[in-house]
Formats: C-alpha cells, sequence, structure tokens
C-alpha cells in the first residue's frame, strides 16, 4: 500500500532490533540467575550499581 518499500523494510528491521534485544535482555536474566546460583559473588556484582562487571563478562 506504501507509495515506497524502504519504509516497511526499516519497520520490519526496526521489529527484528527490538526482538533480539528482548532475547539478549532474557538470556542477561538468566545468565545472572545461573551467575547468583553457582555463587554469591555474582549476586553481589548484580546488586552494585558498576554495569562494567557485566558488560566485561558478558565479552
Amino acid at each position: 500500500m506504501y507509495p515506497g518499500q524502504k519504509k516497511s523494510a526499516m519497520t520490519w528491521l526496526a521489529q527484528i532490533f527490538v526482538g533480539i534485544s528482548v532475547l539478549v535482555l532474557i538470556g542477561a536474566v538468566v545468565f545472572g540467575i545461573m551467575v547468583t546460583r553457582d555463587g554469591g559473588r555474582g549476586y553481589r556484582n548484580g546488586v552494585s550499581h558498576d554495569s562494567n562487571n557485566p558488560l566485561s563478562i558478558g565479552k
């Protein structure tokens, strides 16, 4: 219906990006829960406001 397909392609890419970001978010939460169950150190790192620890662990 739209005159150009670029708009539909952009919305399609946006939906894929949102879906991937949600999957990554869920994976990060599951990974954090697994680390917490393995040892209390992961729980303390998650509680602290330092956001560099999860990023460095992810890489």
